[in-house]
């Protein structure tokens, strides 16, 4: 893979294609994918006949927008989808096209003259905003940073507010995970009949400040990253029924949602950081109890058996690249941030790369996909035909 080639379909796309699509439901991954792809070592040419054959099904071009977005004006529209060629170009107009764009962009995402920097809507819309600006950063890239403001402009909802509610937990005494694993056993903890009802788990606030503040947060901010990583790793990996192997389509998000905190925590202040990452596990919450509570089971990735050949990255990269596992956006980026996360955080006696394996392994590369429409490879949807090992 060259920068040349990468460059160049991002800003293909970036001219031609919104951040939203499908009537402005779903968020565009097409910069998530391609990088991911490059990340992990994907040539040229395999980047182009995955966006050609693939990427491009999931995009729509730009439709024009109700008024132009201006300095003056910018703030008024926000949580607006309809304005995603009008954020567009303002942030395009914004961000300089030579020199230091970085140092614009954190402006615009930091400034908080009216109390609530944009920052804090990045972990609206499922998590999306937050994982494209991490990409910015990650690729360099000045199209991506502007497409990264103006998703979490477009994306401004009900939770927009929430990191500034909260403050840290300040008499909690228990883990991340375990606050997570206990969740299950207690009997007040709502029961629901079908997943995705996160709206209405969103609106039980004393039931979820309740479990936040049992939460220690680490003193050590860099600690704080990692520990919710972690928990992120096994909600993802360690939920699915011991005799078959799942991946819940929306706890992923907090996986590839956390790693982006993680990538973009250096470039943040440390107040910032604390409020992403309380912001974060609160929603793990909300996530975690209206996919219905699935246990946790440290053992399914910890004592995970892999055969000797593939015990490496190599296997890993290899059977993500060289299957038809490429042309799926989530797994792509999954696999990047668990071998992402070794390098960061050390083998930790294989538990991100036993992930990785897990994954590459069992992710059904073989029943044909009609995404979006059909949600395989991943399970967690009301009309998914299986389920993680959820309580009855």
């Amino acid at each position: 893979m060259t920068n040349t080639a990468l460059d160049s379909l991002l800003k293909t796309d970036f001219e031609q294609n919104q951040v939203l699509w499908n009537n402005l439901q779903f968020h565009s991954h097409n910069t998530h994918h391609l990088g991911a792809l490059a990340f992990l070592g994907a040539s040229d040419q395999q980047l182009k006949d995955i966006y050609t054959n693939t990427i491009r099904k999931y995009a729509e071009k730009y439709e024009p927008s109700p008024h132009e977005i201006t300095d003056e004006n910018w703030r008024n529209s926000l949580g607006d989808r309809r304005f995603c060629m009008a954020y567009r170009d303002f942030f395009n107009k914004k961000l300089p096209t030579q020199g230091d764009w970085k140092g614009e962009f954190f402006k615009l995402l930091l400034d908080d003259k009216d109390g609530l920097p944009l920052i804090d809507a990045s972990l609206s819309g499922l998590l999306h905003p937050i994982i494209h600006i991490s990409y910015a950063i990650d690729l360099n890239s000045r199209p991506v940073a502007c497409e990264a403001l103006t998703m979490t402009a477009v994306c401004v909802g009900s939770i927009y507010k929430l990191p500034a509610k909260l403050e840290p937990p300040a008499n909690g005494i228990k883990g991340a995970l375990r606050v997570m694993k206990e969740i299950r056993s207690e009997d007040y903890a709502p029961t629901l009949d079908e997943p995705a009802q996160f709206d209405s788990v969103l609106k039980n606030e004393s039931l979820l400040l309740a479990y936040y503040n049992e939460w220690q947060m680490p003193a050590n901010i860099e600690k704080a990253v990692e520990e919710l990583f972690d928990m992120s790793v096994y909600i993802y990996g360690a939920t699915h029924k011991p005799d078959q192997i799942d991946f819940d389509f929306g706890l992923l998000h907090l996986l590839t949602g956390m790693n982006a905190i993680r990538t973009l925590q250096p470039y943040l202040d440390e107040k910032t950081v604390k409020r992403l990452l309380c912001c974060f596990f609160y929603l793990s919450l909300v996530m975690y109890i209206s996919q219905r509570q699935p246990k946790i089971n440290e053992h399914l990735i910890n004592d995970y058996q892999i055969e000797e050949g593939k015990r490496n990255w190599e296997y890993v990269v290899d059977r993500t690249l060289h299957t038809k596992l490429a042309t799926e956006v989530h797994c792509v980026k999954v696999i990047r941030t668990l071998k992402d996360a070794e390098a960061k955080y050390g083998s930790k006696d294989g538990f991100y790369l036993k992930t990785a394996i897990k994954s590459v392994d069992n992710i059904n590369v073989d029943k044909p996909w009609n995404y979006y429409k059909s949600h395989e490879p991943w399970i967690g949807m009301s009309d998914a035909d299986r389920e993680l090992n959820i309580k009855h």
